[in-house]
């Protein structure tokens, strides 16, 4: 019995559109990082090994797309927008023994192909016992990410813009407030979640009345919510805060 295995990588191409830009490299699955996009990838085009027609991004992410060389085009206004652009490559897995052939394409279980055995009437066993396979719901079998979901100072009532929590299960976030002034200044934060239907904001977790430097920290589970977005209230005369919320995620 043989078994050849090939490992998964992956490659975050992180640039600003320029409307013509090019990248050559293996890879049979594309996707994006929606947490360090801005732009809009229904209004991203790409051309994979010279096709004569593009691909509207939106509709290709997440899938198995084979190619090497990459070009892509963006709509007029989505020229120096921000694009995360995730290439990998999937695990494969040949195993033969006399007529017997095994062709496998699929993620995290290296260890156990290579542990592949056979009994005496040439039935296949695998001693998974000390094997480290990831499953579903195993922590490893998770993609984890980060990104700041704000970081500036604010001296008036605000909000971020909408951000797309599309592939996102799990938040862990932080709120730090490095520089407080103004007399008698409060601030309180609100991490909320967009009803997409009637356009209406829901507060998940929340800091209020903060009025001096601090660090304060989040956990969201089960995150039902595309949109999410950062939203503060100041209190006081002539309040100035400075302050950055951060994000780590997981990606089920």
């Amino acid at each position: 019995m043989s078994v050849k295995s090939y490992t998964r990588s992956f490659s975050k191409i992180i640039f600003d559109l320029t409307g013509k830009d090019r990248f050559e490299e293996y890879f049979d699955f594309i996707d994006f990082d929606p947490l360090n996009t801005t732009a809009d990838i229904s209004r991203v085009y790409i051309r994979i090994d010279g096709e004569a027609s593009p691909f509207r991004l939106s509709d290709i992410v997440g899938t198995f797309v084979v190619g090497r060389r990459i070009e892509i085009t963006c709509e007029p206004d989505q020229i120096g927008k921000r694009l995360a652009l995730v290439l990998g490559k999937e695990y494969r897995y040949w195993s033969t023994r006399g007529r017997f052939e095994l062709v496998r394409e699929t993620i995290g279980l290296m260890n156990v192909l290579n542990k592949l055995t056979f009994d005496a009437n040439n039935n296949l066993k695998s001693d998974i016992a000390n094997a480290e396979i990831m499953v579903p719901i195993d922590v490893q079998a998770v993609f984890k990410d980060k990104a700041t979901l704000f970081s500036g100072t604010v001296t008036a009532n605000g909000n971020t813009a909408d951000i797309d929590m599309s592939k996102i299960a799990v938040l862990e976030i932080e709120l730090k407030v490095t520089n407080v002034s103004g007399t008698n200044p409060t601030l309180s934060v609100y991490i909320e979640g967009k009803f997409e239907d009637s356009g209406d904001y829901k507060p998940l977790v929340y800091q209020e009345n903060i009025t001096s430097p601090g660090t304060w920290f989040f956990t969201i589970t089960k995150l039902a919510f595309r949109y999410i977005r950062v939203r503060w209230v100041l209190g006081g005369t002539s309040p100035s805060f400075t302050l950055s919320v951060y994000a780590q995620t997981l990606v089920m």
